[in-house]
């Protein structure tokens, strides 16, 4: 069954989960690139609607999110999975 907002052009993507996402699989989002754009899914719900953004736009947020993730404390610094998806 595919979910009214799929968007079949995009199933045929190699998709990579986030090294943050956690192992139970409940936190978890995935990236793909595809051309000079980088498409951004929840892997709990792959047939539902994908965000997509220039690779200009991406690698900002990443950049932003970078920064934010090193000033935490260690504490609260998120730990990196080393879970992989097929």
């Amino acid at each position: 069954m595919t979910h009214p907002n799929a968007q079949p052009e995009y199933a045929a993507l190699v998709w990579r989960r986030s090294s943050y996402s956690n192992t139970q699989g409940n936190q978890c989002v995935e990236i793909a690139a595809f051309g000079e754009r980088v498409a951004i899914r929840d892997s709990k719900d792959p047939n539902n609607s994908v965000l997509t953004f220039s690779k200009a736009e991406w690698e900002t947020f990443v950049r932003s999110q970078a920064g934010a993730i090193a000033a935490l404390p260690p504490q609260a610094k998120p730990e990196r999975s080393t879970q992989t998806i097929s």
